[in-house]
C-alpha cells in the first residue's frame, strides 16, 4: 500500500492554474483601469472582488504545499484554503471602499492624436455627439494647424469646441471664435 504525501513542497496546479488566469485577468483589468482614468461604478466593484480572488488561489496553491505535512486525510486542503482564505479576505477588506456618495460632475475628455490638423480634431468632438462641423470666417492655415496638447476636458462638447484653439501650436496667435449648436446635429465655430 503507497501513501501519498502532500507535503512534499509542489504546487497544486489546479489552483496554481486558477490563481494565475485570474492573476492575469486582474492584471488586465488593472491596466485597463489605469488606461480609462475614471471607473464606473460596476467596473471598480468588479475589479474589488477579481484582485482578492485571484490572490486568494494564487496563495492558496501555495500555502497548502509549503505546511501541510500530516498523516490525517485533507488537512492539507485546509490549510491551503485557510491560508487563500485569509488573503481574499484581508485583500478585500484592506482595499479601499466603492462606497462613494459624492456625485461625479459631468465632464466631457476628448483624446487627440499629435500631429493632427484642428479641422480633424473639431470634428472628431462632433461625431462624438453625431453632428458636423461647420466652420465659418477660418482660413486654411487655421483648420489645418497641428494639435499639440492630446488632451482636453470640458463641462460639455460645445466647450471643448470653445477650448479646442487652447490645443494648437502657438495657441496665442489662434484667433477666437463662436460656438454654437444648431439643431439637427451641427456645431458652427465663427471668426468675427
Amino acid at each position: 500500500m503507497t501513501r501519498k504525501n502532500r507535503g512534499t513542497g509542489r504546487i497544486s496546479w489546479p489552483f496554481f492554474l486558477i490563481g494565475v488566469c485570474l492573476m492575469a485577468f486582474a492584471f488586465y483589468l488593472g491596466s485597463r483601469a489605469f488606461d480609462v482614468g475614471t471607473l464606473t461604478s460596476d467596473q471598480r466593484f468588479i475589479l474589488l472582488w477579481v484582485l482578492p480572488l485571484a490572490s486568494g488561489f494564487l496563495c492558496g496553491a501555495f500555502a497548502g504545499n509549503i505546511s501541510a505535512r500530516t498523516k490525517k486525510g485533507y488537512a492539507g486542503w485546509a490549510v491551503a484554503a485557510t491560508g487563500g482564505f485569509a488573503v481574499w479576505i484581508l485583500s478585500y477588506f484592506l482595499l479601499p471602499s466603492t462606497q462613494d456618495t459624492t456625485p461625479l460632475p459631468d465632464v466631457f475628455t476628448a483624446k487627440f492624436i499629435q500631429g493632427m490638423s484642428f479641422q480633424s480634431a473639431a470634428e472628431q468632438i462632433a461625431q462624438n455627439d453625431n453632428s458636423v462641423i461647420e466652420f465659418i470666417g477660418f482660413t486654411d492655415d487655421l483648420t489645418k494647424r497641428k494639435i499639440v496638447k492630446t488632451r482636453l476636458s470640458g463641462e460639455d462638447r460645445r466647450s471643448l469646441l470653445k477650448n479646442l484653439r487652447l490645443c494648437v501650436d502657438s495657441p496665442e496667435s489662434f484667433p477666437e471664435y463662436t460656438v454654437t449648436h444648431e439643431e439637427r446635429g451641427k456645431y458652427v465655430l465663427r471668426i468675427e
